[in-house]
């Protein structure tokens, strides 16, 4: 029993406190989660009203859950060191939550399930390029852009983020001149309502600035007919899980967390949201889907009408799928974390996937690094990597040509502390 993906989570809020020296951070969580899992053969799990029961199955099968109970309300985290806050001086901390490491299941036939927030927290440092965080995967709707800044709706989270932009930003996946696009991959070419990809960086200013470093349109992908997934079956029918709808969406019924049998159009297009001619792997058709890619999906609307229907949610949990066509299909980054198996700079493999991936035959990756990857956490560069350690990693997910083992092309690499660098006392309030 699985989330499809074990995440980093980072906020990207602000907050002003006092000055002085911090010695922990309390978190607040809501009652109850929405989790979509992997439930493996011969298993059976509830949240108290939602049942999942894989007991005769021979197959993993995707459930949603929509009443997992938060165990605690607050985290107090305890800093191995205090931080120390300087009026008018940004500081940064970055929380990872580890989803699998939260979700519990206690009892049996059926296990109930209960999600035990587990987190790891650091003070985030400045890099090289001066920000105190970079944020590199935001897909959301575009709701204004002017000559100075662009808002986006994020497509995760329904909040708009407004970023800086001007001559250090880059445009990319806008390669079509139209009468609003006179020049191919310049700031004039994103609309209002379009879904783009934003990378942006927070500076270590004050006030905080956000600063777009790119904009990668999303050829194919539109707000009204798109919508943000992950895969979690290749055969014999590929199969999405929702994880964001943009704004603007007009599909009836379309919800995160909802499952979908995925088939494709005739010459539907194939890209990736960096532009990207990769080297290794390859995103270019249909046999190119690997477990875990996350991805833009728009569905075909002919004049016949779009070619979408909604999940039947009977029994509960284990709702039959819905179906999906799609006309564009877009790549984006996914966040894995394995242990590092062998090292050979500028690349390495990965083993210790937890079992959403191993249940379903992909033991590990092979993964290329290069001037685009970023180091944060407790490893700055290639060589801070030690064999058996466990770090998370966000990239592209490929088809290697050779099953159980997909290409990876790293962007970042997260090196989070031992748990042993500070404590968690849970309480309940």
């Amino acid at each position: 029993m699985r989330p499809p993906n074990q995440v980093d989570v980072l906020s990207n809020s602000t907050t002003d406190v006092a000055a002085g020296a911090y010695t922990g951070i309390m978190l607040t969580f809501g009652s109850a989660v929405m989790l979509t899992v992997s439930v493996d053969a011969g298993q059976n799990y509830t949240d108290g009203t939602n049942n999942c029961d894989n007991t005769t199955g021979t197959t993993t099968i995707i459930c949603s859950f929509n009443k997992v109970g938060v165990a605690t309300s607050t985290l107090t985290y305890t800093f191995s060191n205090p931080i120390t806050v300087t009026a008018g001086t940004p500081v940064s901390i970055i929380v990872g939550l580890d989803l699998t490491g939260s979700l519990k299941a206690t009892g049996t036939a059926p296990a109930t399930l209960s999600f035990t927030p587990t987190v790891v927290v650091t003070q985030g440092a400045v890099g090289s390029d001066g920000n105190l965080v970079d944020v590199n995967n935001l897909t959301g709707t575009v709701q204004n852009i002017i000559a100075t800044t662009i808002t986006v709706i994020d497509s995760a989270t329904d909040q708009p983020v407004t970023a800086n932009i001007g001559s250090g930003t880059t445009v990319t996946n806008y390669n079509n001149v139209t009468a609003t696009c006179a020049t191919a991959n310049t700031l004039s070419c994103p609309q209002v309502g379009d879904v783009v990809t934003v990378a942006y960086g927070t500076s270590n200013t004050n006030p905080i600035q956000f600063n777009a470093t790119s904009i990668n349109g999303n050829p194919g992908i539109t707000s009204t007919n798109g919508f943000q997934g992950t895969i979690v079956a290749t055969t014999p029918t590929p199969e999405v899980v929702v994880t964001a709808v943009p704004a603007g969406n007009t599909l009836s019924h379309i919800g995160v967390g909802q499952l979908y049998d995925l088939n494709f159009a005739a010459g539907a297009v194939f890209s990736n949201s960096g532009g990207i001619t990769f080297t290794n792997g390859t995103f270019a058709s249909p046999s190119d889907l690997v477990l875990g890619q996350n991805v833009l999906v728009n569905v075909a609307c002919p004049t016949t009408g779009c070619e979408f229907t909604p999940p039947v949610a009977n029994p509960p949990g284990q709702a039959t799928p819905g179906s999906a066509t799609a006309d564009a299909i877009e790549l984006l980054p996914t966040q894995i974390s394995g242990a590092v198996n062998t090292l050979s700079s500028p690349n390495y493999t990965v083993n210790g996937l937890n079992s959403f991936y191993t249940n379903n035959g992909i033991t590990g990756f092979n993964a290329q690094t290069g001037s685009y990857t970023t180091y944060s956490g407790s490893v700055t560069q290639f060589s801070d990597l030690t064999a058996g350690n466990t770090y998370y990693y966000s990239g592209y997910l490929l088809n290697s040509g050779t099953p159980g083992a997909p290409d990876f092309y790293n962007t970042n690499i997260y090196g989070a502390p031992a748990p042993a660098g500070g404590a968690v006392k849970a309480s309940t309030r």
